[in-house]
């Protein structure tokens, strides 16, 4: 079974995965010849706690550390000890588990200490290089299966070996969740990807032959002929646009993330022009300036038929900072929320508006809940205070022209905005002017 994440969850997940990937960062900092692996666990930790998450491997079924260190031979699971110390020419493995308001995030680097002969270079490269021809054009609706086949085959190609008893995991509220991901077989294998699924996939190569040991700690998994072996692993999360890899450094060489500039919104501006979902597809000339004008917006009329409802969401958050890291979460859970439903959606300055046609005032009321609980949770995570207006305006299309029904929604919108008695104010809905057009109509 396949966990599909909610975007509130997807909110927390980040967190911690962005952590987790500063984690790393940190670690690859500290490795030198010299350092033992307790004193790498113990940084690590305190580095953990202190950006606000915790380190979900201490205690995780009787393990006694922060966090997975593995040097040479060690496939996974190396407990840190004050007798492990890093030396010229060693590779060590750090696998970082961090929980965050109780979901995850897991990643894995090998590093070299120091430096290291042509095999292992080659190894950590080669290692790096399975994770991304296996997640090279998949998607949702794939078979993890097609993940699986295309680390094996690079793995392979190279002259390494892909451990079998180990894999890969959905992540989320639980370390480990449900499905497995393996590093081997055939693409036709596996469960379906669906979307919003969050995985963390990790190649384990080893120099030398496949088969592994336990070592008498119980934790330590060791190659059985002594080679090397590397680990790689990150988060990942699945949607519709595509794949977010969220644990991967900024600065990494297959993935770059452009700094915001200063005059720049978040996020992009959805126009007719710039469409990449195809939403405003046969709507010629449909934006926001053509609703908020005072006339009637003849487009939106025209895109509609006479009998058809149509509902129209408007949500300002005027006090939201909008270059934060929450005003990015904030405004990508707006998006998703219009785009999963098939809305036609723009914004400008402060305020998003989306138009659903064929959607009755019930299904608006429960539509505009669950949006609520899923800011009201980031709010919460970033501990923000802003207010947050949604208003509803529901009608048969016939019955009212476009500027009227944005008026109405907007005005509702600013109602909530007004509403002292919470920190974040819930949407309002106008039942009123709906029943009284109803009545009107009959």
């Amino acid at each position: 079974i396949m966990i599909q994440k909610t975007p509130a969850e997807i909110v927390l997940i980040k967190k911690a995965s962005e952590i987790t990937r500063d984690a790393l960062i940190y670690a690859k900092s500290l490795v030198k010849p010299g350092i033992s692996t307790f004193d790498l666990d113990k940084s690590l930790e305190k580095f953990i706690i202190d950006c606000g998450g915790s380190p979900a491997c201490l205690g995780y079924e009787g393990y006694p550390a922060a966090t997975c260190i593995s040097v040479n031979e060690m496939v996974v699971h190396g407990i840190p000890s004050k007798d492990i110390i890093l030396k010229e020419g060693d590779i060590v493995s750090i696998d970082i588990v961090v929980a965050y308001k109780g979901y995850h995030g897991d990643a894995t680097r090998t590093y070299p200490v120091g430096k290291i002969d042509a095999e292992k270079e080659k190894l950590i490269k080669v290692t790096k290089e399975c994770f991304f021809k296996g997640i090279e054009n998949l998607r949702i609706g794939d078979r993890i299966g097609k993940l699986s086949h295309a680390v094996q085959q690079h793995a392979e190609a190279n002259g390494f070996s892909v451990v079998r008893e180990l894999c890969g995991h959905g992540i989320g509220r639980r370390m480990h969740e449900a499905p497995s991901v393996l590093n081997y077989g055939r693409e036709t294998d596996g469960p379906i990807i669906l979307e919003n699924a969050v995985l963390a996939i990790e190649p384990m190569i080893n120099a030398g032959k496949k088969e592994i040991a336990m070592k008498s700690d119980g934790w330590g998994i060791v190659t059985r002929d002594g080679r090397p072996s590397a680990h790689y692993e990150n988060t990942v999360l699945f949607t519709r646009s595509g794949l977010e890899i969220l644990t991967l450094e900024n600065d990494d060489e297959y993935y770059s993330q452009e700094e915001l500039k200063e005059d720049e919104d978040i996020p992009l501006k959805f126009t007719t022009k710039n469409d990449p979902m195809g939403l405003f597809s046969g709507i010629s000339g449909f934006g926001w300036e053509s609703y908020f004008e005072p006339r009637l917006d003849s487009e939106l009329v025209r895109a509609t038929s006479s009998e058809q409802d149509v509902s129209l969401f408007i949500i300002t958050l005027p006090e939201l900072n909008k270059r934060s890291k929450a005003a990015e979460e904030v405004y990508q859970v707006i998006l998703d929320f219009f785009k999963y439903r098939d809305m036609i959606f723009e914004y400008k300055d402060d305020s998003f508006a989306g138009i659903h046609i064929n959607m009755n005032l019930e299904s608006a009321i429960t539509y505009a809940e669950q949006l609520f609980i899923n800011l009201y949770s980031i709010f919460e995570a970033y501990g923000l205070t802003s207010k947050i207006g949604i208003g509803i305006s529901t009608r048969s299309m016939r019955l009212v022209p476009g500027n009227r029904l944005i008026s109405e929604a907007d005005q509702a919108a600013q109602k909530a905005l007004d509403e002292e008695t919470m920190p974040i104010v819930a949407f309002k809905v106008n039942h009123e002017k709906y029943r009284e057009y109803v009545s009107e109509e009959a």
